[in-house]
């Protein structure tokens, strides 16, 4: 099958809970497919207000049970508006079970701020067999 993209904005609300309430960027792929991950883009739409606590964002596979994938540092930290790609963790082309989800947190509350961020997931979605 083709390259997809697939965009995903999340709220400052929803970032302000990233560490508890983890975000699906992209549902697992239907019976009989697999997702296989080519790239992670992410952009920091800046408001008004800048994220105090620099931390890390995070994208993971089942619950984390399966590990990091995909990691930013300093995202949140812009005080303009920033695109930048994540940086693969382990090999870059992912590939996600028909049961796995690809989900977005991170490792500590950013404090304050209120821009979003808007998460592109590049993948392309593959029939098993």
């Amino acid at each position: 099958m083709a390259i997809q993209v697939k965009a995903v904005t999340l709220s400052s609300a929803q970032i302000l809970l990233l560490t508890t309430t983890p975000q699906v960027v992209l549902a697992a792929a239907p019976a009989g497919y697999v997702h296989t991950i080519l790239g992670i883009t992410h952009k920091l739409n800046y408001n008004t207000i800048a994220y105090a606590t620099a931390v890390s964002i995070d994208y993971y596979t089942d619950n984390k049970t399966n590990g990091i994938i995909f990691t930013d540092t300093s995202c949140f930290l812009q005080a303009a508006a920033t695109e930048k790609p994540a940086r693969a963790s382990t090999n870059s082309n992912t590939i996600l079970s028909t049961a796995q989800a690809l989900s977005v947190t991170a490792n500590a509350n950013p404090t304050a701020g209120n821009s979003t961020l808007t998460i592109y997931v590049i993948y392309e979605e593959k029939l098993l067999g």
